[in-house]
């Protein structure tokens, strides 16, 4: 006869992990999302350009040249009335500034130009050609012009700083915002 059933043994140990089988086939797509809220417009710079239209427009030295007509103009941190001899230039940035003048002197006169910065002179930014014996002369002046910190935008003009009157100028001005 066969003897009674012995008591239930200990669990042995666990054996070692098997290999992973196979990946499963990918699961259907989920719904789309909601539509996320509109960015932000941005500009890529502010910039300005602005010319003179006047026939026969002289400025006597000391005095600054009024600029008739805006070209392009891009963005707000430049403004500029056409007609008027400043430029706004929002604070705490800064320009880069390039212009031309074109005009007529007395004999022996030095054509000079210059930008101001809220009435004072930018150091580097004068535009000067010697008297020529006949014709036209064309300067062109470039500066890179820091804005202070306030909260009032700084005003920029074009000054002839010639010893005497310049003759029938036609100017052209280009600001670029780049920081």
């Amino acid at each position: 006869p066969t003897g009674p059933t012995g008591p239930t043994g200990s669990i042995g140990p666990t054996g070692p992990t098997g290999p992973t089988g196979p990946t499963g086939p990918t699961g259907p797509t989920g719904p789309t999302g909601p539509t996320g809220p509109t960015g932000p417009i941005t500009q890529l710079n502010n910039f300005l350009t602005s010319i003179t239209v006047q026939t026969g427009l002289d400025i006597d030295s000391g005095e600054s040249i009024p600029f008739a007509i805006n070209g392009t103009v891009s963005g707000t941190d430049i403004t500029h009335t056409p007609g008027s001899i400043i430029f706004n230039l929002q604070a705490n940035h800064i320009y880069q500034v390039s212009y031309t003048v074109s005009g007529q002197t007395q004999a022996n006169v030095t054509m000079s130009f210059i930008l101001e910065l809220n009435g004072i002179q930018v150091p580097g930014s004068n535009a000067t050609v010697l008297k020529m014996p006949e014709g036209s002369l064309t300067a062109t002046g470039y500066a890179y012009i820091s804005t202070p910190a306030a909260p009032n935008p700084s005003a920029l003009e074009v000054v002839n700083i010639s010893t005497d009157e310049v003759m029938n100028i036609t100017a052209s001005i280009s600001i670029l915002e780049i920081a």
